[in-house]
């Protein structure tokens, strides 16, 4: 099998090919004020080692991570951008390899929840989305894998302040607000390529991470794969992220919205999401068949 095919499922079919995943009515979603999510002081000198990260650790590991993110992507610096960029995603692989439900549950619960460093929050949590996602999809190696998280941590960059903005503004964008959305991709690019950024196919993926279309993964450029990966994360996740000028979704028509593609075919890329996440992906709150309503803390066997 070549890098650049689809991985098969145990019962010899692509995700979302002949077994598509099945997508239940919406669950309706309750208000939850911000910080809501309880934690207790990180003790000092505390050992985040998988065994031992509490869940103050993890909530910490993670409030760290989107400041860094932040600076990264508002303040970057050509002289030390690549290494802050390696940094972060050294800091991010080993949570998810080793706590990626908990670090789902706190990136979609804050994110659902929250405004506060939007651009840098959502950036992190569509890294651990498209790297989940892409181990279902494909058979990438940890080459590749890294340029996806690292194109996904940054493919915001060109507009990363705006960005902030625009989630507290409660209408419609304006015109020039719209001509900077859409200029954001070429935008990033440059900018990334100024701070000293070579790696082809991340630099291909932050380019055409909107407009790449629809399309099997067998045959594609990497790029276009990347990017048509983080397209549909970027949607799934953003929907139900807490936006002022956007209608914030529930899980089940987000997951609906990216299940799709243009022409109205099950589309592998959004599957694989689908599959890796699940419809209801922890941080998700949902309300239960007897009426109650509960959050979301681990994936299941099956993505329904």
């Amino acid at each position: 099998m070549s890098h650049d095919t689809p991985r098969r499922t145990a019962g010899g079919t692509a995700p979302g090919s002949a077994a598509p995943v099945p997508m239940p009515q919406e669950a309706a979603l309750p208000d939850v004020a911000p910080g809501a999510v309880p934690a207790e002081p990180l003790a000092r000198g505390a050992d985040p080692r998988p065994t031992q990260r509490s869940g103050a650790a993890l909530v910490y590991l993670w409030d760290r991570l989107v400041g860094r993110t932040t600076a990264l992507l508002h303040d970057p610096r050509a002289r030390t951008f690549n290494a802050a960029v390696n940094a972060i995603d050294a800091d991010l692989l080993p949570l998810i390899d080793d706590d990626v439900d908990r670090i789902l549950l706190a990136a979609l619960f804050t994110a659902g929840h929250s405004t506060e460093r939007y651009c840098a929050a959502h950036s992190l949590q569509a890294a651990i989305s498209a790297h989940l996602a892409a181990r279902v999809l494909t058979d990438w190696d940890a080459v590749r894998l890294a340029s996806l998280r690292r194109a996904a941590l940054t493919m915001n960059i060109g507009m990363a302040a705006l960005q902030d903005r625009l989630v507290r503004q409660a209408g419609p964008l304006s015109a020039a607000q719209q001509a900077l959305v859409d200029a954001h991709e070429d935008q990033g690019v440059q900018r990334l390529r100024a701070l000293g950024v070579k790696d082809a196919d991340w630099l291909g993926a932050v380019a055409q991470h909107h407009r790449v279309g629809a399309g099997d993964p067998d045959g594609r450029p990497l790029a276009e794969q990347m990017a048509r990966l983080l397209q549909r994360v970027d949607r799934f996740t953003a929907a139900q992220s807490a936006r002022g000028y956007h209608k914030t979704l529930g899980a089940a028509e987000a997951a609906r919205a990216i299940y799709k593609d243009e022409s109205d075919a099950p589309d592998l890329f959004g599957a694989a999401t689908i599959k890796a996440l699940g419809i209801y992906p922890p941080g998700t709150l949902v309300k239960l068949a007897n009426g109650e309503v509960a959050l979301v803390l681990r994936r299941g066997e099956r993505a329904d």
